[in-house]
């Protein structure tokens, strides 16, 4: 299968390295594609194009979850993308962080190797009994957008 018809597939969040400096989360998970072997772009790159070149429909869901998860957001600010300060980026890593009243959210994107790429999504919440009420209603969509999203990385790159 080629990445460009390839679907993302879970993996254990634990794979991710970040995750275990974290600490303790009340929530993580982590899905990865193979990329074209001649794909070089970094995994910031990737986010750019898998959420700003999504469908409206898309967007609007994820920007309407952050606004409901109360997200401090600074849009077109230099050292954040998407609104999300940008902890660190190399050619081969980027991780975003977002704080809202709510919660800690940590958005991992990482080249695995040459030819996977991987984004994991790691939650920590401020007040458990509200975020972890929200969070149900909320994860069933993240869920499938973002292994969405990680199909649209792939298909950019043919």
């Amino acid at each position: 299968m080629s990445a460009s018809t390839a679907k993302a597939r879970r993996r254990s969040p634990d794979d991710e390295p970040v995750v275990a400096l974290l600490g303790d989360y009340d929530y993580a998970d982590s899905f990865e594609i193979p990329l074209e072997s001649t794909d070089e772009r970094s995994p910031e790159q990737w986010m750019k194009i898998a959420i700003g070149g999504a469908p409206l429909p898309v967007k609007t869901t994820v920007g309407l979850a952050w606004f409901a998860l109360r997200f401090d957001l600074h849009p077109r600010t230099p050292g954040h993308l998407f609104g999300m300060p940008v902890v660190e980026s190399t050619p081969n890593f980027v991780h975003l962080r977002g704080d809202s009243p709510l919660l800690e959210a940590h958005l991992i994107g990482r080249r695995a190797d040459p030819t996977l790429a991987a984004l994991t999504t790691v939650l920590i919440y401020k007040h458990r009994t509200i975020t972890g009420g929200m969070w149900s209603m909320l994860g069933p969509a993240h869920r499938r957008i973002a292994p969405y999203l990680m199909e649209r990385v792939a298909a950019a790159a043919r």
